[in-house]
């Protein structure tokens, strides 16, 4: 049996899986900036989708914090940034 590591680190068969493991990785690390930068209460508001073709995707159901959302785009990018690459967010959308 093969580890997942052994599995994740073959060239070009599975390029797609690493895509989907990597984004599914931004979206935790950006709705764990949404808790910790708007607090505990946010999480119930605010939320990371997805992440497709550079674009992060994020549902807010309050447009007031939809808008300070926008405000500390750049914190978020940051934050992202410092886990990942500094090119893994392109742009982000919200859905409010």
């Amino acid at each position: 049996m093969q580890t997942l590591g052994s599995l994740l680190n073959r060239p070009n068969q599975n390029r797609p899986l690493l895509k989907q493991v990597r984004a599914a990785m931004v979206v935790e690390a950006a709705n764990e900036f949404i808790s910790k930068t708007y607090g505990q209460g946010a999480e119930n508001q605010a939320r990371a989708l997805y992440l497709k073709n550079g674009i992060l995707t994020i549902a807010c159901l309050s447009s007031v914090l939809a808008q300070e959302m926008r405000l500390r785009e750049k914190e978020l990018l940051r934050a992202v940034s410092a886990k990942f690459s500094p090119d893994t967010i392109k742009k982000v959308r919200y859905l409010a």
